[in-house]
């Protein structure tokens, strides 16, 4: 295009004030309708917000009762043990305490084992006391002498007085026990309350039970 056709060519007319109006008013059209898309997206996502602050705090919740639990877990844990570590202590004990009982069982079984060697009663009470047998009472004096007479004898063994502690000795009866060293004591030679000797048998037999 030649110069002289370019200062021909007539300029650009200027947009109207109505087309002006209409693009500044399809603009903010535009923009309102942006506008109404940005809040209704806005709300979603409020809603989807608290939606998840719901969900969290629901979470924290949970996680705080599940803490609390397990510490409560192991609390009940240290007592547990506690309680197991003492019933043990106990137990032991017990079975200490089961072992000396049994051994002083033993041990009170062998006095009356040796009680017995020392003083035999060799009558029928029955029969002495409806007249049909005379008391007689055996034991062997030197043996009973000198089983108290040494370390090794029972400090709880009775002696003969402790189990019938009505029969009186007279002085000869004793003579006769240092002389012979063994007899054989009829009711001549003893003071004898059979019904109190009875009493005394049935007191022992009940202690010994």
């Amino acid at each position: 295009m030649t110069e002289q056709a370019l200062r021909n060519q007539s300029p650009a007319a200027p947009p109207s004030g109505l087309a002006l109006f209409e693009q500044v008013n399809a603009t903010l059209k535009a923009s309102e309708e942006a506008k109404r898309h940005l809040s209704a997206q806005l709300q979603k996502y409020g809603a989807a917000f608290a939606k998840l602050k719901q969900a969290y705090d629901k979470l924290a919740a949970a996680h705080e009762i599940q803490t609390n639990e397990l510490t409560e877990l192991k609390a009940a844990k240290v007592t547990l043990t506690e309680t197991v570590r003492h019933q043990s202590s106990m137990l032991q004990s017990y079975e200490s305490q089961f072992q000396m009982f049994s051994a002083e069982v033993v041990r009170s079984d062998a006095q009356l084992l040796d009680c017995d060697s020392l003083v035999s009663p060799v009558f029928d009470l029955d029969a002495v006391n409806n007249g049909q047998q005379s008391p007689v009472l055996s034991f062997d004096l030197e043996q009973t002498i000198n089983a108290y007479a040494t370390d090794a004898a029972p400090e709880s063994t009775p002696s003969v007085m402790t189990v019938f502690p009505t029969l009186s000795v007279p002085e000869e009866v004793a003579s006769t026990f240092e002389n012979e060293g063994e007899a054989l004591i009829t009711d001549a030679d003893f003071n004898l309350d059979m019904e109190a000797i009875a009493r005394d048998i049935e007191c022992e037999t009940e202690k010994a039970a």
